[in-house]
């Protein structure tokens, strides 16, 4: 991102996450693999910027959080950050140089029978800052939970970055194949690998705000929501999740900005960034909201009007606006360069130089999402 933004510092203490072959009602489903994901602190003295290509660069906050899961690969437990804005499932490993592998718990190939090098293959990540990742690719078991999937191509970095590190000991990527950097053969992700061993090709996420959320796949659980599903046609061209032609509310009524946009549903994300115009009209409502050092606060203790989203472009007929109450918007944490004041978790950003304005976690702890990869499309209702 081009303008500072803050970080949602809400306590969501952990999720889970199920891999479910078949769609059908829970009582009957034969099987169900849970696993916790947790929304850890990860990386000191800073506050996450990122590109769409899964990058966080350290600004200015106390704390980046990441939703992370424990994922066996090769049979050895790592803890990888969940991504849908990038498409490398990549490890810390025992090839990377002894000072670039920090506290992480590293991948060891030579531990795993079904490690095959693919070779020739590289993959080279290129992050906000100039920094990045890079290394070798092969194959081996994947098994989030439950979900196997053999033969998975992973990344194993040989030079990383330091702002690359998230805290977790790699990425596990659900976005588009057309995003992965792995040459002279793009490779697929962990979801598109996943989706002939389950009955729909599909995700679903029901994050919190302070309680158990969860994870799914392959299955829709329609306990998660009320309502209907109304369904969302997304770009893929790139890794992310876009959606196009959205509108704006507050409280209801129109925001009043002029220009349709574009945002990237992305939970690799860490809070809701649409184009500064929009994060500009939202905090006019707000009174005594200002703009500090370019980030957003507000009197702390006030209460923030509901955002809504609204699709210009649906499937059918239902409600085509998604309402982010306004507490998700505020993280009661004081900003040091305004007391009194506290940081928003609505911030704006100058689109440019790839990086795209991102729906973060306080839109995906409001509803209930399912990521669909063969429509390709998004479809929302309100949390349960």
């Amino acid at each position: 991102m081009h303008t500072p933004s803050s970080l949602l510092l809400g306590a969501l203490l952990a999720t889970t996450i199920s891999a479910i072959p078949t769609p059908q009602n829970k009582a009957s489903k034969p099987r169900s693999f849970s696993i916790p994901v947790v929304w850890k602190s990860s990386v000191p003295a800073g506050q996450a910027k990122r590109s769409d290509d899964g990058a966080v660069e350290v600004v200015d906050l106390d704390t980046v959080y990441a939703f992370q899961v424990p994922v066996l690969v090769g049979g050895q437990q790592l803890m990888l950050q969940i991504d849908t804005g990038s498409s490398d499932l990549w490890v810390y490993n025992t090839e990377l140089p002894s000072d670039e592998t920090g506290t992480h718990t590293l991948y060891d190939p030579t531990k795993s029978s079904n490690w095959k090098e693919l070779d020739g293959y590289t993959f080279d990540i290129n992050y906000v800052g100039g920094t990045g990742a890079s290394g070798i690719v092969g194959t081996d078991t994947v098994d989030v939970g439950g979900a196997i999937v053999p033969n998975q191509p992973i990344e194993l970095a040989t030079s990383v970055g330091s702002a690359v590190d998230s805290g977790a000991d790699g990425v596990l990527a659900l976005g588009f194949k057309g995003g992965n950097s792995v040459a002279p053969n793009k490779q697929p992700t962990f979801m598109e690998s996943l989706q002939q061993y389950v009955d729909m090709p599909v995700f679903t996420t029901s994050f919190k705000y302070n309680e158990t959320g969860r994870l799914d796949f392959g299955y829709i659980d329609t306990e998660l929501y009320t309502g209907e599903l109304t369904e969302v046609p997304v770009n893929n061209a790139s890794a992310g999740w876009v959606l196009d032609d959205l509108w704006f509310e507050v409280s209801g009524k129109p925001l009043g900005v002029t220009n349709a946009t574009s945002l990237t549903v992305d939970t690799g994300g860490v809070l809701f960034s649409p184009p500064s115009y929009v994060a500009d009209a939202y905090w006019a409502n707000v009174e005594g909201a200002k703009e500090v050092s370019g980030s957003w606060v507000y009197p702390c203790g006030a209460e923030l009007p509901d955002f809504g989203v609204n699709f210009g472009s649906v499937v059918g007929t239902v409600n085509n606006t998604a309402v982010v109450p306004g507490y998700l918007l505020g993280q009661g944490v004081e900003s040091s360069q305004s007391p009194g004041n506290c940081l928003g978790a609505l911030q704006g950003i100058t689109p440019g130089n790839g990086v795209p304005p991102v729906i973060g976690p306080p839109f995906m702890m409001a509803q209930f999402l399912v990521f669909n990869q063969a429509t390709p499309s998004i479809s929302f209702a309100p949390q349960a």
